[in-house]
C-alpha cells in the first residue's frame, strides 16, 4: 500500500455557514463530523471497490467484499444522521 496515498490534508478550521431562508447558520462541529465521515465513507467506498475489482486471490476478495459491506453501512448511518438533523449536502 502507497503511503503516500494514505495521507490527509487538515480539515478547514473555520466554521462554514450555510444559508436558510436568507438567514445564514454556522454549522455546528457535530454537523461537521457527520459531513465529513460521509466524505470519509464515499472515498473508502471507491478505494475499496478498485481493490476488489482488481485482485484475483479468493481470500482477498472476500475480504474486501466484507470491508465494502461494513463501509457502506457506515456511510448508511451518516446519512441517517443528515436525515434526521435536516443536513442538506452540496446544495
Amino acid at each position: 500500500m502507497n503511503l503516500a496515498a494514505r495521507v490527509t490534508l487538515p480539515r478547514e478550521t473555520s466554521k462554514p455557514k450555510r444559508k436558510f431562508f436568507g438567514k445564514q447558520e454556522t454549522i455546528s462541529k457535530e454537523d461537521m463530523e457527520i459531513i465529513y465521515g460521509i466524505e470519509d465513507a464515499k472515498e473508502a467506498i471507491e478505494e475499496t471497490r478498485q481493490k476488489l475489482n482488481y485482485t484475483t486471490d479468493p481470500m482477498l476478495i472476500d475480504s474486501y467484499a466484507y470491508e465494502l459491506k461494513a463501509i457502506t453501512m457506515k456511510y448508511q448511518y451518516y446519512l441517517k444522521l443528515c436525515k434526521e438533523k435536516g443536513i442538506i449536502i452540496g446544495v
